[in-house]
């Protein structure tokens, strides 16, 4: 991903530590750094007046040369009504407060007096050095000032001095190289007239001695702190004046400026320029050397690319990656994205794609019972449904239940001549025979069918198909009718016996059945017997009781019973 970003911006960023602290160091109405060639200067002020946007060099003063912060204004030694820089400023800041700084060298200790600015119709407002301001020192007075001198800042080496008008404390403090050396009390001082000012001139009166020279002309429309004056002489004495490392992002460039006046610079891939260009990943420095900055800095240019891995796992059938992209599949995929610098991040997704399931389950229950499905829901009537459960890799198992009721079958059929005669109509169950209302078991009755041998109500107790169930209660009355009153005249004998009996009616018949059950309902022997009063018949089963049904062509029955032991 490619980063440009205009040089402009990119020295803001770089240099934002120096803008932040020292916001003001620009001057608002003049400010020449004499770095190029011919007779134009540009004017660097952040708020130039009208009509100031460049200043013009007039007669024979030059600009150029590198004694000082690389270019300066080169004076002549000639009269300044033709050798001067014309600001073309009227001076109109009244009695605001204002700063002026400026560095010279080359200024000679002779009877001439040199004038290195000034506006005659400012109130006579100028700075001198000789004569009444004596050698080597630079005195500023007119426009309402009590003069004031900074003792030794003219000479024939570099320095920088600076006027500081503060109206608020009413007064001038002076600075030689950065350090305050005089504060001077001021009455009404009124910076105004109709100009120009000029620099490296006054009027009639020289401006500088030939190859004398001024350089970083600043005029402020504020008055300026001593750390803000320190700063103007030494600029580069803290370290980081480079800023901070750099993020670089790959096919980035940028640029690394020396936003303060420098003497000698020296990069370290040898070049000399105030600004160094870079497109690369490396450690930059810098070494400068000279009156305007003693200092040296590196940079690292770092890459500002990341990486990252992320291994999304999801139920869906398609993800979304952070740029955008989408994947249906499963597998390894590198995706790109901006990351908070500004850079690549590259992102290596391993995505899993899991699925849905689904399946089909079918469950029973018995009437009145309920069902609890996988999930927990819980259903008491047939039918079909939807239930969703996590499925083995945590997505969704829709199972569909096909849920049906069962029941036991408790119809019962019942015949016989009292209705003795019990049949369960579940084919494939079990049962169990029960005297009603108590449902009281009877013991050894678990056949389908059951015979009653004495009046009563009974029932049957079914399970089928897993379901268990109790019929309707039946009624067995009339057992144990004589026939023609002969109950009283049948007799049984031996009773008990060791299995073989004897069944005397009293009188011929012409037919008769005996039917022989246990004591629960279970027919063992059923024998028809003609034109006779009596019946041998033999019990193989176990010791017991047993009753011993007679029945005759009417339909009369005599119920008889008889012990084995």
């Amino acid at each position: 991903m490619k980063r440009t970003l205009p040089i402009i911006i990119l020295c803001f960023i770089l240099s934002a530590t120096a803008t932040l602290v020292n916001g003001q160091n620009i001057p608002e109405v003049l400010y020449y750094k004499f770095n190029g060639a011919g007779t134009t200067v540009p004017n660097y002020a952040s708020a130039p007046p009208p009509g100031t946007a460049t200043a013009t060099i007039m007669g024979g003063v030059t600009q150029g040369g590198t004694t000082l912060c690389q270019g300066s204004l080169i004076g002549t030694g000639a009269a300044s009504t033709t050798d001067y820089l014309n600001t073309g400023w009227a001076p109109n800041l009244g009695a605001g407060s204002w700063t002026i700084s400026f560095r010279t060298t080359g200024i000679s200790t002779n009877a001439t007096l040199y004038y290195i600015f000034g506006d005659i119709n400012t109130a006579s407002f100028r700075c001198f050095t000789n004569g009444v301001a004596g050698s080597t020192n630079w005195i500023l007075r007119g426009a309402g000032l009590t003069d004031i001198y900074i003792n030794g800042g003219a000479l024939m080496t570099p320095t920088m001095c600076t006027f500081v008008y503060d109206n608020a404390l009413a007064n001038v403090k002076g600075y030689l190289n950065g350090v305050l050396v005089t504060t001077v009390a001021q009455g009404a001082v009124n910076m105004t007239g109709t100009g120009p000012l000029k620099v490296m001139g006054y009027s009639t009166n020289v401006g500088a001695p030939s190859g004398g020279l001024i350089d970083e002309f600043r005029f402020y429309s504020h008055a300026l702190t001593a750390g803000e004056v320190a700063q103007l002489y030494d600029p580069y004495a803290t370290p980081g004046f480079l800023g901070p490392d750099i993020s670089f992002c790959s096919a980035d460039t940028t640029q690394l400026d020396l936003i303060w006046p420098t003497s000698t610079v020296l990069w370290s891939d040898g070049s000399t320029a105030d600004s160094l260009y870079i497109t690369s990943l490396d450690t930059f420095s810098v070494t400068l050397s000279g009156v305007c900055g003693n200092n040296s800095d590196t940079v690292i240019v770092y890459s500002g690319a990341t990486t990252d891995s992320i291994a999304p796992a999801l139920c869906d059938t398609a993800y979304a990656a952070p740029s955008g992209a989408i994947y249906s599949v499963s597998g390894v995929y590198i995706d790109t994205i901006p990351n908070f610098v500004g850079c690549d991040s590259v992102i290596t997704i391993n995505l899993t794609l899991n699925s849905n399931t689904s399946g089909s389950a079918n469950a029973s229950i018995c009437v009145g019972d309920i069902y609890t499905a996988p999930s927990g829901a819980m259903y008491s009537s047939a039918g079909t449904y939807m239930d969703t459960v996590p499925n083995f890799i945590g997505c969704d198992s829709v199972i569909t239940i096909n849920l049906t009721l069962n029941s036991a079958n408790v119809s019962v059929s019942q015949t016989g001549t009292d209705g003795e005669d019990l049949m369960a109509n579940a084919a494939i169950a079990t049962y169990q025979w029960v005297n009603c209302p108590a449902m009281t078991p009877i013991a050894g009755a678990t056949n389908q069918s059951y015979t009653a041998t004495v009046d009563g109500m009974y029932a049957v107790i079914v399970t089928e198909s897993g379901c268990t169930d109790t019929s309707a209660c039946f009624t067995v009355a009339g057992l144990g009718i004589s026939m023609n009153g002969m109950q009283d005249m049948i007799q049984l004998y031996p009773n008990p016996s060791k299995g073989q009996f004897t069944v005397d009616l009293g009188i011929v018949l012409d037919e008769f059945t005996i039917e022989i059950t246990n004591n629960v309902g279970q027919v063992l022997q059923t024998k028809k017997y003609t034109n006779t009063s009596k019946a041998v018949l033999e019990i193989t089963g176990a010791e017991g009781v047993y009753f011993i049904r007679i029945t005759n062509t009417k339909g009369e029955k005599a119920i008889l019973r008889m012990i084995k032991n």
